[in-house]
Order: C-alpha cells, then sequence, then structure tokens
C-alpha cells in the first residue's frame, strides 16, 4: 500500500487553433512524443520544484 496521498493535481494541455493545417498538426503532435521533448519538460518541473524549499518532500509524477 502506497505511503503517499494525492494531494493536488495540475492539468498540462497543449491548444491549437481548429483551422489549424494537417501537416503543421502532425509536425506538433511528432514534437510532443518526442522521448527528448518529454525528458526536457520532466527536467524543468524538477528544476522547478527545487527552488522552492517547502515542496522538497513532494514527489511529482508527469504522465500523459
Amino acid at each position: 500500500m502506497s505511503r503517499h496521498v494525492l494531494l493536488e493535481e495540475f492539468h498540462l494541455s497543449f491548444l491549437i487553433l481548429a483551422d489549424t493545417a494537417e501537416a503543421e498538426v502532425q509536425r506538433i503532435r511528432r514534437q510532443l512524443n518526442r522521448s527528448r521533448f518529454q525528458a526536457l519538460l520532466r527536467r524543468t518541473l524538477i528544476h522547478f520544484f527545487r527552488k522552492y524549499r517547502a515542496l522538497d518532500s513532494v514527489v511529482f509524477k508527469l504522465s500523459r
């Protein structure tokens, strides 16, 4: 049984214009699906959380 409980949950949404060309939509999807992009997003969040000492004991999970 987990010792952690969910305190708060945030959602990150990526919005594009409804009339965006399909080729551009595919380029955006490819970028969002790249493991390098996701790793950089994760590292950015870790760096951000480390700036706030009150969050030192917080475990965060990034998922899709």
